[in-house]
């Protein structure tokens, strides 16, 4: 009997293994996926923009508006002041969304919570403001590039540093 625990320990321990190393395939596998997929713009308002597949590190999103800032500030106009400006991202989400009945509110939603379209001509024409991160500053100086509760600095030369918060 004690060789038949040793034997049903040592299968356990090589089964739990193998199951460590199947999660963890899995999760890179994942991880993958979601950092090949294209970063698209899906809709602007104002100073805002829409992205589908936001990077989800602080240096995917630094990388990435390095990488489109010039394209987006040309196409979208949405710098008027380069001496100050800001200009906020926002996951896309669920796309638009019709907003439920006048009044309606819940723990999660309200309708503030919502940018509306009035140029498009649906019922499924509003944005739920899922804020990721957003830049300000003035470009010819310091820029200002807001992620959670973290600032990081960049200087027109590139240069980007984490501001120490503390």
């Amino acid at each position: 009997k004690p060789e038949l625990r040793l034997q049903v320990k040592t299968m356990l321990k090589r089964s739990a293994i193998k199951i460590i190393i199947l999660v963890c395939v899995i999760i890179a596998l994942i991880a993958a996926w979601q950092s090949s997929r294209p970063v698209q713009i899906m809709a602007v308002k104002d100073s805002v923009l829409f992205i589908k597949n936001i990077p989800v590190t602080d240096n995917g999103k630094i990388k990435w508006w390095n990488e489109n800032k010039d394209f987006i500030i040309k196409k979208y106009h949405l710098i008027q002041d380069a001496k100050f400006f800001t200009i906020i991202i926002m996951d896309f989400g669920e796309g638009y969304q019709e907003l439920p009945g006048t009044g309606w509110s819940s723990v999660d939603k309200s309708d503030e919570d919502f940018i509306c379209f009035e140029e498009i001509k649906n019922k499924r024409r509003c944005i739920y403001k899922e804020w990721s991160f957003d830049i300000t500053g003035n470009m010819s100086r310091k820029v200002f590039i807001n992620i959670g509760d973290r600032s990081y600095v960049q200087t027109p030369d590139g240069k980007t540093e984490l501001i120490d918060n503390q």
